[in-house]
């Protein structure tokens, strides 16, 4: 089997390999991490579970703000009521 030969038969497979480490393996959160790293300056975009519709760094920041108030807020209303 010659070098050609070889490398038919092997592409396809360690393609497969990489393209399956990256999918199921979280490789490409990691990624996509390290590529916003080195690009400074730019709006990081969240995905949210409702759907395809993306957040701005502004955006999740001030719903986790009013997630926080809300959880605080029930936090507070449950002592005062076990208390009283």
């Amino acid at each position: 089997m010659n070098k050609t030969e070889l490398k038919k038969i092997l592409k396809p497979l360690i393609k497969e390999c990489v393209r399956e480490v990256i999918r199921e393996e979280g490789a490409l959160s990691a990624i996509v991490s390290e590529v916003m790293n080195e690009t400074p300056g730019q709006s990081v975009i969240y995905e949210t579970k409702k759907g395809t519709r993306l957040e701005t760094d502004n955006e999740f920041a001030s719903r986790r703000q009013r997630k926080q108030k809300h959880l605080t807020g029930n936090a507070y209303y449950a002592a005062k009521r076990a208390s009283a």
